[in-house]
């Protein structure tokens, strides 16, 4: 069974047919950011029901799922999806302080590419060893 905190762990991670079929047929998923999002956020859920984690029925700003695990620790995961295969550093980004400050202490990170396939991959990352975050400038749009 997988750790929840190697360093940069990579699990390809196989769908039933029932499974690809539940999620093609309860989700009206579109290339839109949210909708990816979505789609990985429920890839997730799969992976952790086949850890036997039990999902909270909580979730706090700054956390996308949380689950107890079979050992009874609490388990919070920020969850980020692309409809690409592989990492796609260039298009990885988070948003927020919440976000922000959970990810540098210690909440992991769960990149799930492939989203829309039957074998997505789901890669499991830490700050500080896998990844660091730069703040990008944004402008603010004020009506005239």
């Amino acid at each position: 069974m997988p750790s929840l905190f190697i360093t940069m762990q990579e699990i390809i991670l196989t769908l039933t047919d029932e499974e690809f079929k539940v999620l093609n047929d309860s989700n009206n998923y579109s290339s839109k950011s949210a909708d990816i999002g979505l789609r990985a956020i429920e890839v997730v859920r799969i992976y952790a029901r086949r850890q036997q984690w039990s999902e909270n029925e909580f979730t706090r700003k700054g956390v996308d799922l949380s689950f107890n695990s079979v050992s009874g620790n609490t388990v919070e995961i920020e969850v980020k999806g692309t409809q690409s295969s592989g990492m796609q550093w260039n298009k990885l980004k988070v948003s927020g302080n919440p976000c922000y400050d959970n990810l540098k202490n210690n909440m992991p990170l769960y990149r799930v590419s492939s989203v829309f396939d039957q074998n997505p991959t789901i890669y499991i990352l830490k700050f500080g060893e896998d990844f660091t975050m730069e703040m990008e400038p944004r402008w603010k749009i004020k009506k005239t």
